[in-house]
Parts: C-alpha cells; sequence; structure tokens
C-alpha cells in the first residue's frame, strides 16, 4: 500500500493531458478551469475563497481569475460593503461555456471509470479515502 500515493500521482499527468485537450478548442488550461469550476459552484465567492478552496496561492489565483475576466467567463463585481472585495460570478457566456465542458469531462471521466470496471461501491471508497488524504495534507501545511 506505500506506493498508492505514487500510484496517484502517475495518474494525474495523463488525467490533466486529457483534460487539457478536451479543453483546448476552448483556449483553457486544467488550472484554470479548476478555478472556473470553483466560482461555478460557489458563486458569488471572492479570489480568497477560491485561494483557499482550491489550495491555489493568491497570486496565482488572481492571475487565473484575470485571464478568465478577459476571456469574458467570469465578472467580478464590488462589494457594498467594503470596495475592496470583489464578488466573481460566471457571466452566460461562461456559464454556457462551463456547462459545455463539463459536460465533456463528465463524459471522458465516465468513460475512463467504465474503462476500468470500477463500481460505484469502490469509487466511493476511493473518493472518500483520497479527500481524507487531502485533509490532512492541507491541516498540516496550515497548522
Amino acid at each position: 500500500m506505500k506506493s498508492f500515493l505514487f500510484t496517484y500521482t502517475n495518474l494525474y499527468r495523463p488525467y490533466i493531458h486529457h483534460i487539457n485537450a478536451i479543453l483546448e478548442p476552448y483556449g483553457l488550461y486544467a488550472a484554470q478551469y479548476k478555478v472556473l469550476h470553483d466560482i461555478a459552484n460557489n458563486e458569488p465567492t471572492t479570489l480568497v475563497q477560491v485561494s483557499k478552496r482550491s489550495f491555489i496561492e493568491k497570486p496565482t489565483a488572481r492571475k487565473i481569475i484575470k485571464k478568465l475576466i478577459d476571456f469574458e467567463l467570469v465578472q467580478a463585481v464590488n462589494s457594498k460593503e467594503d470596495k475592496r472585495e470583489k464578488f466573481l460570478t460566471l457571466t452566460e457566456k461562461g456559464k454556457n461555456q462551463f456547462n459545455e465542458i463539463h459536460e465533456k469531462i463528465v463524459e471522458f471521466q465516465n468513460n475512463c471509470l467504465q474503462a476500468v470496471g470500477a463500481d460505484d461501491e469502490e469509487l466511493e471508497q476511493a473518493q472518500q479515502l483520497l479527500e481524507k488524504i487531502r485533509e490532512h495534507l492541507i491541516e498540516e501545511v496550515t497548522e
């Protein structure tokens, strides 16, 4: 079992390669999609919240969000209470493009899981284990 995390890291690069191939026609990369996905599922949100949830440093998150704004996928609206704070939401174009991309990614993921014959119970156990490891690693960093 000591090779479990090594196996996970070996999976990551080919997976991202396939995700980037899906995103290429949209001019996006996996890191940008990850932020777009986070905003879509947590809007309205802020840069700080995206950064914390995604475990991306704020300067990197800022650059990615700026690019998503330049692509007119995300909009930033000033908070009425604090002018320094901006709330991020998807634009109409962003919602449409996110939904289209998300469908393609889910189809790709389902094809991968079907190809290896993973059943729902195995997937649930694997997901729970990966989430526990992630939580542990985040707690370790923030202590």
